[in-house]
Order: C-alpha cells, then sequence, then structure tokens
C-alpha cells in the first residue's frame, strides 16, 4: 500500500489529466445530442464570454502565439525522445513510463480544453437553420443567378483596386496584409449590423511565420481555440 501511495504521488500530476479524455468524451456526447441546448446555452452565452476573457492578451501580440507554443512543444517532444534515447545507460523503465505518461496526459489535456473552448460549436444547431434558410431543389437559372452575382461582386475588387496584378500576372492584394485583416473585420462587422447571429468582438486573422510549409498542407485560413487567434 505504501508503494502505490509513493507510485501515485510521484505520477498524480501526470495521471490526473487523463481523466480529461473521457470527461471531454461525455460532454461531447451530451452536446452532440442536445444542439439546440448547445446553440442556446454554449454557443450563445459561455463561448462569447470565453472567447472575449481568452483574446484579451493575444489580440495585442503581433505575431501568432499558437505557432510559437506548437514550435516550443515539438522541441520540447524531440528533446526528450532524444534525451531517453541517447541515455541508454540511464533507460528504465520507470523513465519510459514517465515519458509516455506525460506525453498521454499532455494530449488528454489538449482535447479537454479543446472540447470546452471552442469544439463543442461543432455542435451546435446548422448554419442554415440559424440563418432561417429553406432547403429545396435549385433550378439551373437560380443557380447560374447566383454565380453570376459572386462574378461581379469578385470582379469589382478588380475594379476599385484592391486587387492588382504584377509584372507576371501574379495576383496581390493592395495594401498588403495588413490592409486584408482590417477588411475582414470590416466585412464581419458588416454581417453584425444585419443578422444578430453574429457579433462584434472579432479579433483580426494574423499571418504566420512558417507560411510556406502551410501552403504544402493546402490550409489556408484556421482559428487556434487554444489562443483565440484566426
Amino acid at each position: 500500500m505504501r508503494a502505490f501511495c509513493g507510485v501515485f504521488r510521484r505520477y498524480a500530476l501526470r495521471i490526473a489529466p487523463l481523466l480529461l479524455f473521457p470527461l471531454a468524451l461525455v460532454l461531447d456526447t451530451l452536446s452532440r445530442a442536445h444542439p439546440q441546448l448547445t446553440e442556446s446555452l454554449y454557443s450563445r452565452r459561455i463561448y462569447p464570454l470565453i472567447s472575449r476573457a481568452g483574446s484579451l492578451v493575444t489580440a495585442f501580440t503581433p505575431v501568432c502565439m499558437a505557432e510559437l507554443m506548437l514550435c516550443a512543444a515539438v522541441l520540447a517532444a524531440l528533446g526528450g525522445l532524444v534525451a531517453l534515447v541517447t541515455h541508454r545507460n540511464a533507460v528504465t523503465r520507470r523513465r519510459v513510463a514517465s515519458f509516455v505518461l506525460t506525453v498521454l496526459a499532455a494530449a488528454s489535456a489538449c482535447y479537454f480544453f479543446f472540447v470546452v473552448l471552442w469544439g463543442l460549436n461543432y455542435n451546435r444547431q446548422p448554419l442554415a437553420q440559424n440563418l432561417g434558410y429553406k432547403g429545396g431543389s435549385v433550378t439551373s437559372a437560380e443557380l447560374s443567378a447566383t454565380l453570376t452575382r459572386e462574378v461581379n461582386a469578385i470582379n469589382s475588387l478588380l475594379a476599385d483596386g484592391r486587387i492588382r496584378f504584377d509584372a507576371k500576372d501574379r495576383s496581390f492584394y493592395a495594401g498588403g496584409l495588413l490592409n486584408m485583416e482590417q477588411q475582414t473585420i470590416d466585412g464581419f462587422n458588416t454581417l453584425a449590423r444585419q443578422n444578430s447571429l453574429f457579433n462584434r468582438n472579432y479579433v483580426c486573422p494574423k499571418g504566420v511565420l512558417l507560411s510556406l510549409p502551410w501552403c504544402y498542407t493546402g490550409t489556408e485560413g484556421i482559428f487556434i481555440p487554444f489562443t483565440f487567434e484566426p
């Protein structure tokens, strides 16, 4: 019994976060079963408060904090693995168990905070339902008219000079990334004036340092729920 208590005290900080994983699964399952309650309670009441509080710090940082944290976490994990492998004489079952528990505990905690800080929004009512859209068959004329309006809207960006072309016929946004960020916020504010479903508490999107690797993944944009950064 004394030995068990000693082991538990030694690994308590690593074992306790493992319990967050099943708790997150329960919350996600209950939320998925009750989308209307998720919409009214979490998405429209709890999450806006979490988002405002969480973005108080990261909204004013010029770089993407999530990207820096991810790089630090990867380097720390690689460093721990290298240290475990290179010190062969010191490799014991206790050290291996400690390393594995640390990784599992971190993954469990990350999943829990993902679900609580943002993930439950996946289970809210569909956007089409919230906007009052009605489903049904679409005629060719309706599809053609919709696409024509979209093409005209895109062409208007060329007409007012926001999108330009360089000598190699490559398009770029006039004013650069900072101007694009402000235009994004202006667009969301326009939506907020048109529909109460949207609010005015949007954070400017940030560029990323590892832009080139992200491009190879095909990812053009992402929202990080841990730091509330778009």
